[in-house]
């Protein structure tokens, strides 16, 4: 994440202002963007909020993870079964056969 590959260039004063703008956009129970990191990411990192453990580099570590194979195991598929892949796909094919046949429509 940009969080780990920068915390060593970043001051502490830096490192709690990102954490809190990740946290307070991403994780809170209230967030605007809040995304499923699960159960004990969500607790450990409210706990470092709450100033009960201390800000660290692999602390989004568990979050990234979770979040990838919610994407891999559940929104991925799901979309790939959703009315707007299927146009989506549909109109790219239809695309890439208008240009194969140098324009011409062979529907």
């Amino acid at each position: 994440t940009e969080f780990k590959e920068h915390y060593a260039e970043m001051t502490m004063k830096e490192r709690e202002k990102q954490f809190a703008f990740l946290y307070l956009n991403f994780i809170q129970s209230n967030a605007l963007m809040k995304i499923n990191v699960g159960d004990h990411a969500s607790e450990m990192l409210h706990q470092i909020a709450q100033g009960e453990g201390e800000i660290n580099k692999n602390m989004f570590d568990e979050c990234e993870k979770t979040v990838f194979s919610n994407m891999r195991n559940n929104a991925w598929p799901r979309f790939r079964e959703s009315q707007i892949y299927k146009d989506h796909v549909t109109k790219a094919d239809i695309s890439q056969l208008s240009q194969i046949s140098g324009g011409e429509h062979m529907l």
